[in-house]
C-alpha cells in the first residue's frame, strides 16, 4: 500500500512538473509583438478604419 501511493504521487508530481514546463515554454517563445511597416500611415486605410 506504501508503495502504490509513492507511485501515486510520483506520477502526479510529474504531471505537474510537465504541466509547468509546457505553460513556461509557452510563455517564453510568445511573441504578441506586431511589427507595423515604416511606411504605414492612418491615413492609408481611412475607408477601412472608418475614421
Amino acid at each position: 500500500m506504501k508503495n502504490l501511493i509513492k507511485l501515486v504521487m510520483f506520477v502526479t508530481a510529474l504531471a505537474l512538473v510537465k504541466k509547468a514546463v509546457e505553460s513556461l515554454l509557452v510563455y517564453l517563445e510568445a511573441n504578441d509583438e506586431v511589427e507595423i511597416p515604416v511606411d504605414f500611415v492612418k491615413t492609408d486605410h481611412l475607408h477601412l478604419n472608418k475614421i
